[in-house]
């Protein structure tokens, strides 16, 4: 990417990390405020050699990996009470987000965590 001069990096966290979170979720949520942390700097060290360093923060998404954790049914009600759409989030809801980062339409845009997370982040 460096050679070329551009290039797109999109890094995958998750909203726990500014959402408070259960003990049980803590050294997650601490790796993905580290990816906030890693996405920022790699951004401004990487931005002069034309490469766009994005996230996408997910929130409790519906995937085969929490869909097999036991309590998974009572923590998707939990999660899904603090959110603005009333619905478990999908995998496939972060794929526009993750095309758009990678596209030429982002091209300005560089640093930034977007939340795809049914609207918990701003309760």
């Amino acid at each position: 990417m460096v050679k070329a001069g551009k290039g797109k990096i999109v890094n995958i966290a998750s909203n726990v990390a500014q959402v408070p979170a259960a003990m049980l979720f803590l050294p997650y949520a601490c790796s993905k405020g580290a990816l906030y942390t890693f996405t920022h700097a790699l951004a401004r060290a990487l931005g002069p050699s034309g490469i766009n360093v994005n996230a996408i923060a997910p929130g409790f998404t519906a995937s085969e990996a929490s869909l097999a954790q036991p309590g998974s049914d009572e923590t998707f009600k939990f999660a899904t009470s603090e959110q603005t759409f009333q619905r478990r989030g999908q995998p496939e809801d972060m794929v526009g987000a993750a095309v758009f980062l990678a596209s030429d339409a982002s091209d300005f845009i560089t640093g930034q965590v977007y939340y795809v997370d049914g609207g918990t982040i701003m309760l």
